[in-house]
């Protein structure tokens, strides 16, 4: 979708086309003008939204804003400061479908952008969020598979895998892959990151998934923070058909805006007591944090290890059915990840192959 910028004369527009770009707008230098050139440049190509950056305008610039709206019927949003009650009302004057307050100016468009995007039917990619409250329930193992499965069985779309994880690089090694372009850095550029960019970050594997991971050479990713999982996850839907986060095992506020902003998530655990106790209480903080409950997909990992809690009480302390159950085959796990491979490039015909691809099959 291309989105054009309309500001006041004297102002630096620098920052807001990135702004724009950030949100997955095509924004060319051509996208970005003063308020009286609105109508000219509304006339003469396409646009799907229009940003009017209005601090500051007197009655001849609203003029101008109001003469570029009666010129498309692309949505129009203003930028200001909305405890002003008066640029509310000359806002709907010239047709604009609201106002976004200055310091929240990302998340805002963030959010109108996908509401214009849906309206207009433009397809955006999925985000699936992968989370297992409790470590070592193997969330990496069944993100990296899903990616896998999911690029095996759409090879005309991209398949974006991305750590969201603050230690270590355990994908890069489990890929066997030297990152170009490690999560780290990328995070540390999220203010300037476009599609564009984040698809040339995303390094091909050789299953098909396209990769952004920790590097294995640092321990820490410092750049983790809510601004940059936002990042990602917004643009992960511009850059990518289907977009896989590893998630940390923790709740925090990385986790949270991650889980806020994904069509589905795959909540992770081991048929033990300690990881469904675990899962309950991330439950809890995520729902009351604002994550939609429908939005988990129970998948039991290891779901045919000897001493596993029922079905009934998985289900029963969880109060969400199990969805999917991923087999425990540590052979075939093992064989894969000690040749940097994925079960279903050495293994295609097992069990635990086909249950990834059902699982593949759910979140497309």
């Amino acid at each position: 979708m291309r989105g054009v910028l309309a500001h006041p004369p004297q102002l630096s527009a620098r920052e807001f086309r990135q702004v724009l770009m950030g949100s997955g707008l095509d924004c060319d230098s051509e996208d970005i003008v003063p308020w009286e050139a609105l109508p000219t440049r509304l006339g003469q190509q396409n646009t799907d939204v229009v940003v009017a950056v209005m601090s500051g305008a007197n009655d001849s610039d609203w003029a101008m804003i109001e003469q570029g709206k009666q010129l498309t019927s692309a949505p129009l949003v203003v930028v200001g400061p909305t405890a002003d009650q008066a640029i509310h009302r000359r806002a709907r004057g010239v047709g604009a479908s609201g106002v976004i307050d200055l310091p929240q100016l990302r998340q805002g468009l963030d959010d109108f952008v996908a509401q214009v995007s849906k309206q207009l039917g433009h397809e955006r990619g999925k985000v699936i969020s992968v989370f297992a409250p409790m470590a070592g329930s193997g969330a990496t193992t069944v993100a990296a598979n899903l990616a896998a499965a999911i690029a095996y069985l759409r090879p005309e779309e991209d398949t974006g895998l991305i750590e969201l994880a603050r230690e270590f690089g355990d994908l890069a090694m489990m890929l066997d892959i030297e990152p170009s372009h490690a999560a780290e850095d990328v995070c540390q550029r999220w203010r300037v990151l476009d599609p564009i960019s984040l698809r040339g970050s995303l390094q091909p594997h050789r299953s098909g998934l396209r990769a952004l991971v920790n590097s294995p050479e640092r321990a820490v990713n410092d750049h983790l923070h809510v601004n940059s999982v936002r990042r990602l996850a917004v643009l992960s839907r511009v850059a990518t058909h289907y977009a896989v986060l590893a998630l940390d095992n923790r709740v925090g506020e990385c986790e949270i805006e991650a889980l806020k902003l994904s069509d589905h998530v795959l909540l992770v655990v081991r048929p033990d007591v300690p990881s469904v106790k675990r899962a309950h209480w991330a439950l809890t903080q995520a729902t009351e944090a604002g994550v939609p409950g429908d939005r988990f997909i129970l998948v039991v990992n290891r779901a045919s290890q000897r001493g596993r809690l029922s079905r009934r009480d998985i289900e029963s302390a969880l109060n969400l059915p199990i969805q999917h159950r991923i087999p425990d085959d540590p052979g075939a796990i093992t064989r894969a990840t000690n040749r940097g491979q994925l079960v279903r490039e050495r293994s295609p015909l097992r069990s635990i192959t086909r249950r990834f691809a059902t699982l593949a099959r759910d979140v497309m």
